[in-house]
Order: structure tokens, then C-alpha cells, then sequence
């Protein structure tokens, strides 16, 4: 008899809801190199309104962690988040500590496991779930009790399956406790809609760990589940798809984490990048997208524009511009059309300050509307180089120099079929990406 699955937050699962009461106070804490330094604390209101206050001990130090919404001019000053309709009613920089969809999915069964209703988690709720397993450099406490999710040792094998049922809307209600546990452990607070996991190997990259905490010394990457079918928003060759477009950006001088294909028991390739919120000795870094940043979601309006102005004002470095166009000309020429607000990221070093963060999420996403996932110059559709050098031109970027960028790009893509065929994409899908990148090299001029 085949296992009964029932959807997720079905009336069995609901019958199992319990109300509790909502965590309404924490803090907030920032830990690079060195030990947990309290930055301030949350609060929310009895209107439901979320509230911060920076620690007087971290004014002190001078460190801007979100330099717009939250700069340190703010002094003691109780600040209210802009919104509750957006950002999960947070301030930006806490709302980056959140997963998007996919995240949220593996949180909501998570709570409905152990008997609490998700529509009852508030913001502070779900930043407490995290506690100190969120992506950069800031961490929540007291760390909620609930649900005590364990660090359980599984197989990419049991996990690629575990996501594979979740994503795709049922509940394999006779799932072992422990696969269960180990997949909302090794989630965390992966974000973005497709299903992904935190792995990691030892320093050889030959043993590999998921499941459990990694061990100093270790790599520590995001994978992103190749579902088995495709649907849903995803191919079925997206893994292979994403790695092939690495190498090229890579190759065409775009600063890139490094990045591999980890294979499952049933033939499966995953997409996995080394983790830049970590360091190899176990350091963490803040890491603030440019939806953060601006508070806005990610589907918020956004233009390279404004990206390119925040890069210069936040680095104060040239080579962050040239990057950011960089990026736009691959993006553009390889159908990234999804590059929106938090798609986009920059890190803060602790010895040299704000950067740029090395490029993520650089696959084949071509809109079937016309429309950017950020503007182009105020274009949404219909893009073309021209408009590329007029909005670098703005950044002292000669035309000169942006087709320079351009020739490195186009270089990779005259040499897709070998990127293609070295990262085991399907034959037919090498021949329909290189029709497509003809079609957009038509369609962007000369």
C-alpha cells in the first residue's frame, strides 16, 4: 500500500494545532571574527508593530550594519519598522535574516510538526526559530525552545527526497522523525523558491556532511535541489545549467563563489555554491541585499541605477562599479532576467568595510512577459547596449570599456556547448540556450 500523504496544513495536520504565546522581545547579536557583540533589541508592540532600539555599547563602536534605514544617528531612539504590510512587517536588515518561500515552506511544517498553528508566528516567532542559524553575521536570542529541531546526520539522498515531497505539496506522513528533523536543520534559513540545503565537506572536499554542524575547517555550501521533474517554476536540468553558467561568469571576470555539482543515487546533478557569509576558519560575515538595504521586497521596483549609485556610496570602489556592469551585461546576455532586489548583495568586512558581495543565483531565468526582474536605466523590456553605456556612463565607465566587458562575455558563449557538455547538461538543452542566447544578442544590437 502506497504511504498516505496528506497536504501540507490539511485538516489532519490542523486538528493538531495548539495556540502560544507569541515571543514579543529579542536580541539581536553580530558575531564576525570575534565573540557575539549585542547590536540591540526587537520588540513588538500590542498592535502588532515591531520595534528597535540600538545597545548605547554599539553606538560606541561605530559600525553601520544598515546604513539608510537604520544608521547609527538614530542613537537610543526607539525605531519602528516602515511597514507591517512588507518585509514581514520587520526593518530591512532583520527581514534579510529570514528565508524567502522556500525557507518559510520548511519553517511552516516545522511548527506544524510540533503542534503550533504557522499563521500564529509573528516575525520575532520565526528570527527566534533561527536563532544563531541564520545566513550572515546576525543572530537572535533567547533562541525559541520550540521546535527543538535536532542536528541529525542524513544522506543528500534522503534529503533530495524530503524536498522533493515538500515542494511539491504533500507530506509523507510515514517519514522517519530524523529525516525530517535533519532536513529543517539543514535548511535553515535558506532562501529564494527552490528547494536548497546547507551542506558541507571536509577540506579535501571528498567527505560530505549534511545534516550536522559544520566543523572548523570545513566547506560550507548552499545546495539547490535539481528537481526530478520539471514544473513549478524549475527544469529539470536547472543543476547542471547553473554550473555551466559559473564557469562562464568566472571566465568572463565575474567574482563567483566556488561552485560544484554534488549527484544523488538516482542520477540527479545539484547545484551547490561555497557559502561567502563564512570563513574558512569559522569567522561570519554581514551580508545585506540591496532589497534590504532599500526595504523593499524582492519584487519591489529596482533599477541598476540605483544599485550603481548605492555601490559607489556604500565601497567607495570603483571596481564595484565595473562589476555591477559586469553583471548586467552577462545577465542580459545569458537570459537572467530574474536579477531582482535580492539578488543582489553586499558584505561587510570588518577590516576593510563594505563590498560588494561575489555574485549569486546566475542561471538561465528568461522572462516570458518582457520584463527585467530590475530595470535597466528605467527600461523594463526591450533592453539593448545602448542603454547598457548610457547608464555606465553615469559611472565614469566608458563605452569603450563596457565592450570590453561585453567581448569577454560573448567569448563564453561562442564556447557554451563545451561549458554545457562539461557540466552534463542534456544535449537538447545546450541547442535551445544557444537559440536563445542568438535570439537576445539580435535583440540587444550591436
Amino acid at each position: 500500500m502506497a504511504s498516505p500523504k496528506h497536504p501540507a496544513g490539511s485538516p489532519t495536520e490542523r486538528r493538531r494545532m495548539t495556540p502560544w504565546k507569541q515571543v514579543t522581545r529579542l536580541d539581536v547579536f553580530y558575531q564576525d571574527d570575534a565573540p557575539p557583540e549585542r547590536v540591540g533589541g526587537l520588540v513588538v508592540d500590542r498592535h502588532g508593530g515591531v520595534h528597535f532600539q540600538y545597545a548605547a555599547s554599539w553606538l560606541e563602536t561605530t559600525r553601520e550594519l544598515s546604513p539608510y534605514h537604520l544608521p547609527l544617528e538614530k542613537g537610543l531612539a526607539v525605531i519602528p519598522a516602515p511597514d507591517r504590510r512588507h518585509l514581514h512587517g520587520l526593518h530591512g536588515v532583520f527581514a534579510d535574516s529570514l528565508p524567502d518561500h522556500w525557507g518559510m515552506q520548511v519553517m511552516d511544517r516545522a511548527l506544524r510538526r510540533h503542534g503550533i498553528d504557522p499563521r500564529q508566528a509573528g516575525p520575532l516567532d520565526r528570527l527566534a526559530y533561527l536563532g544563531n542559524r541564520t545566513m550572515g553575521a546576525l543572530t537572535y536570542r533567547p533562541a525559541a525552545r520550540w521546535p527543538r529541531i535536532a542536528a541529525r546526520a542524513t544522506t543528500l539522498d534522503l534529503l533530495a527526497t524530503q524536498s522533493d515531497l515538500l515542494h511539491e505539496g504533500t507530506v509523507d506522513v510515514t517519514a522517519p522523525e530524523a529525516a525530517l528533523d535533519a532536513l529543517e536543520h539543514a535548511a535553515g534559513s535558506a532562501g529564494g523558491a527552490q528547494p536548497k540545503v546547507l551542506i558541507a565537506t571536509d577540506s579535501r572536499g571528498t567527505r560530505l556532511m549534511a545534516g550536522i554542524e559544520p566543523r572548523r575547517g570545513d566547506i560550507v555550501y548552499l545546495l539547490k535541489f535539481t528537481p526530478r521533474r520539471s514544473g513549478l517554476g524549475l527544469r529539470a536540468d536547472c543543476g547542471p545549467i547553473e554550473q555551466a553558467y559559473a564557469c562562464m561568469a568566472r571566465d568572463a571576470g565575474i567574482r563567483m563563489p566556488m561552485t560544484r555539482l554534488f549527484r544523488t543515487s538516482d542520477g540527479r546533478l545539484h547545484f551547490a555554491a561555497e557559502r561567502f557569509d563564512r570563513t574558512a576558519n569559522g569567522g561570519r560575515r554581514h551580508v545585506h541585499t540591496l532589497g534590504g538595504l532599500l526595504g523593499r521586497e524582492a519584487a519591489g521596483d529596482g533599477d541598476y541605477d540605483e544599485l550603481l549609485r548605492f555601490a559607489r556610496a556604500l565601497t567607495a570602489d570603483a571596481r564595484a562599479l565595473e562589476e555591477v556592469v559586469r553583471r548586467l551585461c552577462f545577465n542580459l546576455a545569458v537570459l537572467n532576467d530574474d536579477d531582482h532586489l535580492k539578488n543582489v548583495a553586499f558584505l561587510l568586512d570588518p577590516t576593510s568595510g563594505w563590498q560588494l558581495a561575489p555574485a549569486y543565483d546566475l542561471t538561465y531565468m528568461p522572462s516570458h512577459g518582457g520584463e527585467r526582474g530590475m530595470t535597466v536605466d528605467g527600461r523594463e523590456r526591450a533592453v539593448t547596449w545602448d542603454d547598457v553605456e548610457r547608464l555606465a556612463a553615469r559611472q565614469s565607465i566608458t563605452p569603450a570599456r563596457v565592450r570590453e566587458m561585453r567581448a569577454a562575455i560573448d567569448a563564453c558563449l561562442d564556447r557554451w556547448a563545451a561549458y554545457a557538455e562539461e557540466a552534463g547538461v542534456p544535449g537538447t538543452a545546450i541547442t535551445e540556450l544557444a537559440d536563445a542566447f542568438a535570439a537576445r544578442r539580435r535583440a540587444l544590437g550591436s
